[in-house]
Formats: structure tokens, sequence, C-alpha cells
């Protein structure tokens, strides 16, 4: 369903509005927007912010410097009017704020005026949660910027150097609005200042590494930059096989065919096997910028900020679609939401069902990857049908993906695979994770370099995995029912199933393993 738009609520008489943003400007203007589409143009506005007090139609009031006297100010005049009150955070606490809102809210409904909250993370308290009604005012679009970048270059391109064609110039100005979703206007006016500044044109990269710097501000968001393909992923055919399924997932083709745009996939299993590089693979392959979404460090200490924390990266994350939304270890988030109430005073349960309301109900082109490593705090919520696309498992490599993982390895080195013998490797690695593979080859090659910087041989690396004691061996128990969860209860990312040679092994078989190894 649609989202209810500002003026579907001022066209219901809804009284008590929060606009939840931190850009006032393009906020009062969405606000009046929604005010003339509403046809409420016989209505007074007023504007009331701790500094100047209240503004009525341009005009100060004096004697009107507090909220209560704004708010009486509304509900006594004999018209009816629209009260926008600025950044009231810090004041929300006050009992007496508390009650004047909600006398105010309850006069408001019967004569037809309108109280707009605009600032924020406004945490409200429980006597005003039930009357007041929350719309997320979205960060600027495509559209937004086009019109603003288009206003800038026409000021400033006698000075500029772009293309001679006005084609060319509406291409670069569409390419760089794309380049600026996920910042408010101001930080994207900003960015395009500073690449006319620094380089007299439009330079997308500074645009894109102004909105890396922006996300970052957020201390929850990181946009990545990978140059990781379907190639680099070893092993993983069935994955591969299901994504090359759905590469024009977000496409207009799609759309029009009727696709429903791809939501995600749920990745868990050993660690190190790889759950993380499949989200850089996937933003390569669907050629979409990648976010990552730390959850652990939006908690908070003060109450409410770690949901508003929470709700504003996946703001971000929508206005910056279609993208790749990477959360790692989705289980520490969640792990704990049963007890919330008695721990934490129920925050974790809230940020979890935050999470998967918005999972179940997105309707932005944000395709989320989440991996799990800790199968047991996984809550059964998460895995239900209709949060992600598809349930993945990874297990230990087995001999050929293992091999595939060495050439890998080998290659991004700059090395010649046919100097090193991948059979042998492969036969020495068992148990490895791609990982323990990739330190393998890291630790040859410190070796060969110390030598008299020699080149690193084979032997080098089947010395370091001697050398090696991998966690299918020193961590048996958990690993053996991780593995035994994935391959009974999700859909395999590799159709070549590795050999369970450490479930359920006894002393004997390890040390019979090692004594193979070292040979």
């Amino acid at each position: 369903m649609e989202q209810t738009k500002l003026e579907h609520y001022l066209k219901a008489c809804v009284p008590l509005i929060y606009v939840r943003t931190s850009e006032d400007s393009r906020g009062v203007k969405h606000i009046m927007d929604a005010v003339n589409k509403a046809n409420l143009t016989d209505c007074f506005v007023a504007e009331w912010t701790c500094n100047r007090g209240l503004v009525v139609n341009g005009e100060r009031q004096s004697d009107k410097d507090t909220i209560s006297k704004a708010l009486n100010y509304l509900i006594s005049s004999e018209d009816t009017g629209i009260l926008i009150v600025h950044n009231i955070r810090q004041f929300i606490s006050n009992f007496m704020v508390i009650q004047d809102l909600k006398d105010a809210a309850q006069i408001c409904r019967t004569r037809g005026s309108y109280i707009i909250l605009l600032g924020a993370d406004i945490e409200f308290p429980p006597e005003l949660k039930d009357l007041v009604t929350i719309y997320d005012f979205p960060l600027p679009d495509k559209e937004f910027f086009t019109g603003i970048f288009s206003e800038m270059v026409g000021k400033y391109k006698d000075s500029m150097e772009l293309p001679e064609t006005e084609e060319g110039r509406n291409i670069l100005i569409a390419n760089a609005s794309n380049a600026a979703l996920g910042m408010n206007a101001i930080q994207g006016e900003s960015s395009l200042a500073i690449s006319i500044v620094k380089t007299r044109t439009i330079s997308l990269p500074i645009i894109y590494a102004e909105k890396e710097a922006a996300i970052a501000q957020s201390d929850v968001l990181e946009l990545i930059q990978t140059n990781e393909n379907l190639d680099t992923l070893g092993g993983f055919d069935q994955f591969k096989k299901w994504i090359n399924k759905r590469v024009n997932g977000f496409s207009q083709e799609a759309k029009d065919y009727g696709l429903t745009p791809p939501k995600g996939v749920l990745i868990g299993g050993v660690c190190g096997t790889g759950k993380s590089l499949c989200a850089k693979v996937l933003a390569s392959t669907l050629s979409v910028p990648l976010i990552h979404f730390d959850i652990a460090k939006a908690f908070r200490s003060l109450q409410g900020q770690t949901e508003m924390a929470v709700r504003q990266a996946l703001r971000t994350a929508e206005a910056v679609s279609p993208c790749v939304l990477f959360i790692d270890e989705i289980e520490k988030a969640m792990a704990g939401s049963e007890s919330s109430g008695k721990t934490d005073s129920g925050t974790t349960a809230r940020i979890m069902q935050t999470v998967l309301t918005w999972l179940q109900e997105k309707k932005a082109p944000v395709f989320v990857v989440a991996t799990m490593n800790r199968i047991a705090s996984i809550p059964p919520e998460l895995l239900r049908k209709g949060r992600f696309d598809e349930i993945f498992g990874v297990d230990l490599p087995v001999q050929e993906e293992r091999e595939e993982i060495f050439s890998i390895h080998i290659r991004k080195r700059n090395r010649d695979i046919a100097n090193y013998d991948l059979l042998k490797l492969g036969e020495k690695s068992t148990g490895y994770t791609g990982a323990e593979i990739e330190a393998a080859i890291d630790d040859a090659m410190a070796t060969a370099f110390s030598d008299n910087i020699r080149e690193f041989t084979t032997e080098d690396i089947l010395n370091s995995i001697t050398e090696t004691i991998p966690q299918s061996e020193s961590q048996r128990e958990q690993i053996s029912a991780i593995r035994d969860w994935i391959t009974t209860r999700t859909r395999l990312v590799s159709s070549r199933k590795s050999p369970k040679w450490d479930i359920g092994a006894g002393k004997e078989i390890l040390e019979e393993t090692r004594k193979v190894r070292n040979k």
C-alpha cells in the first residue's frame, strides 16, 4: 500500500503530527505544499522556534516566546491555524509542555487547527505516544537533486568545463543526482559545490566520496566500494546460479513484467567460508552500492535513541536504493530479544521488531544480505518465509573448491598458478576454510620474503598448512553443530557436499587426520 502522504493527514483533520526530519527548511516547504494540496489556504500559518519565539505570517510576536504561549495563541485565535513547532526534543520531557500539547491537540481536533512538530528523532513520553501521528519525511530523491544541480550548473556554467551538448550536460547531471542519493539537501548541494571548486566540473567520484563521508556520520552505516565479482568467489555454484537469475531484478523490464524485486538472502554457516564476501559480490553483480549496517553500534545508552538510529539507517538505505544492505552477524543484535524486557528495558525486542517489520514490508529496492554464525542465537521469527527470498548455508569447502580458492588467492597476488600444485594443496587443506587458506598463503609469502625475498612455493604453503590447526578441529563440537544445522535446514550454496569427516569424530580420528596432513 502506498505510504500515507502529509496532505492526507491534513485532510483527515489529524491535529498533532510529527514530521520526522533534520532538514527544517525543506520540511517547512513540504508542509506548505501539503497545506496547499489539502486546500487549507484559509488557515494562518505560525512557526515557533526556541530562539525567535512565535512568528505569525512573517511577524514576530514578542510576548509569545514559550511553547505554552504559542499553543495558547493557536487555540484561542478566532481563525483556524497551523502551528509549526521546530526542534521540541529538549522540551518534550517537561510535564507542563506535555499537558499543554495534550490539551491543545484536543481543542484543535474540534476546531480544525493543526500542531505540526518538526525535528529529528523525538522520543515522545507515554502520555503523547497515542496522540502523535508520525510522518517520516524522506530524504531527497533523484528528481529533487536534478532540480538543485541544474540550477547550480546554470549559475556557474561559464566557469565550468561541461559537455558541449545539452544532452551531455543532462546525462552528467542525472548521474550526479544518482550519486547524491542518500544525502540530505544541504549535503548534496555541498558535494556538488566541492566538485566544482576542485575540478571545475561535475566529478562523480567526488560526489560519491562526499556521500560516503555523510553516511559514515551516522556511525552505524558505511558505504563500501568493492571490485569483487562472481569469479572471486570460490565454489558457491548453486548460489551463483540463483543470483544470476536475479541480476536484472531491479530493472524497469522486470517491473513491467510484474516481477517482484528481490528482497535478500540470509546466509549462515562456518566462520571464514565467504559469507561476507557474498555481499560484496552481490553488490558488484547487481551494479548497485553496498552499505554495511552495523546494528551492534546502534545501541545507545539513552532509551529511545537506539530505535531512532536503526530507523534512520533503514531510511538512508531506502534513499540510496537500489542498493545492497549488508548486516553482518545479525544474531548478535537479535540475541536476547525474549528476555529483553528484563535486561535492557525491551530495547533489543523493539529493534528486532523494527527490523523484521521492515524486512517484511519494505517497498524500496533494497537487497538485504544478512549473515549469521551462531545459529542457536537466531530467533525463529527471522527465519520465516517472506523476510528473505532464500536462506543459504555455507559448509566447509570440498577438494575442488579448495583448489579454486587457492587459485583465486594466488592470482590476486599476481602469481602464475601454473607454478603451484593446486591438487596437492587442496588435499592437504582438508577442513580448512577460505579464510584459513588465504592466511596460509600470506604466511608462506612472509616466510619467503624473509628468506632473501625469494618467490614463495607450494612447499611454503604446505608448511604453513601443517603448522596450523583449523577451526574445524580446534572448535570441532561447535563447527559440527553448525554443519548439521545448515545441511538439514538451509539451501546449500554448493552442489558439492563436504564429507562430514569431523562430525562425531573422536580423539583418535583427529590425531590420525593430523598425521596424514603432516606427511
